[in-house]
């Protein structure tokens, strides 16, 4: 698994927009063998509620998914496209949330009056949270948020569909994309912006002359300042323990040990193909699965590399 202490930027997520993620059209080990022995015997598989939640699941992982029927498909695009909406209103305060877009406490820029100005003002408007008077269909992040429920609410009549199967997915969705945890993560690296930006604005005529950054000649002002920026610094830097690096051992093994089950339960369906239509949908699935854990193993080890390099710079 993910190493979950991310950084805002990365957490953010991360984008699980379709278009950056990779679509195949599968025809499986199993659905050739079927074709080679009965032709066209067995129709396509339709789309199910469970393939909905697969391809979702592997595109917030940035797995390869596969086509869906068109019903199916427009939903998750729709569903995405509100997504891609709502993660675009959170971009001001997200290019911020950053190690390298911290100036650092003793960094030129806090003494830059037109820069901490406009970062002020930058930070004011995302928190005001306007509709934009010369986009008609401009909306606030709360109206966005709420497209976005109505997206996912906006479930097709799928085949196997059920109030239960529908409120189940629905909930399943609403889980992955987790976009409600958005709004007060990015909240609080916007009012602690505020908080220091403010001040530094409020008390310019205290900096000191022969100091650097954060420095003032008040010694309340000064202690104000440090205590602001490291709140922040807190904020959008992620810093790694060892008991991270454990973790993020553990979950990256976990991985391979699923990984490896899948490709066990996928080779004993191969001497079990016939036309029965269930016996080919879980292979299909666990093409998908395979999938996933793939992406999943790919960003795990990028995460254990990034965590080790941390751990030894101190």
């Amino acid at each position: 698994m993910t190493n979950q202490k991310m950084n805002p930027k990365r957490e953010g997520v991360v984008s699980a927009m379709t278009d950056r993620t990779r679509t195949r059209r599968y025809l499986p080990g199993a659905a050739a063998l079927l074709a080679s022995l009965c032709g066209a015997c067995t129709p396509p598989l339709p789309t199910t509620t469970q393939d909905v939640r697969d391809y979702v699941r592997n595109a917030q992982a940035h797995a390869a998914v596969r086509r869906l029927d068109d019903i199916a498909q427009n939903y998750v695009d729709e569903v995405y496209h509100a997504f891609a909406a709502y993660k675009k209103a959170f971009d001001p305060i997200e290019k911020l949330a950053d190690e390298d877009a911290l100036w650092p406490m003793d960094g030129d820029q806090w003494r830059d009056a037109e820069k901490v100005a406009e970062r002020k003002k930058t930070v004011d408007e995302w928190r005001a949270d306007k509709p934009d008077p010369e986009k008609p269909d401009s909306k606030t992040r709360p109206e966005l948020l709420q497209a976005l429920s109505g997206a996912i609410d906006n479930v097709p009549a799928l085949p196997d569909l059920t109030p239960a199967s529908d409120s189940a997915l629905v909930a399943y969705i609403t889980k992955q994309l987790d976009a409600g945890a958005m709004e007060p993560k990015y909240d609080a690296i916007a009012d602690d912006y505020a908080t220091l930006l403010g001040l530094v604005i409020a008390h310019k005529a205290a900096l000191d002359a022969d100091g650097k950054g954060l420095a003032f000649k008040d010694e309340q002002v000064n202690a104000q300042a440090a205590n602001a920026w490291r709140t922040l610094h807190d904020l959008v830097v992620t810093t790694y323990t060892k008991e991270d690096l454990k973790k993020a051992e553990a979950d990256l093994q976990e991985d391979r040990t699923d990984r490896a089950d899948t490709i066990k339960e996928k080779q004993s369906l191969r001497s079990k193909i016939t036309s029965d239509k269930k016996v080919l949908r879980r292979y299909r699935e666990l093409e998908m699965l395979l999938e996933y854990y793939d992406a999943r193993i790919h960003s795990a080890e990028a995460d254990l590399k990034r965590i080790k390099k941390a751990i030894a710079a101190g």
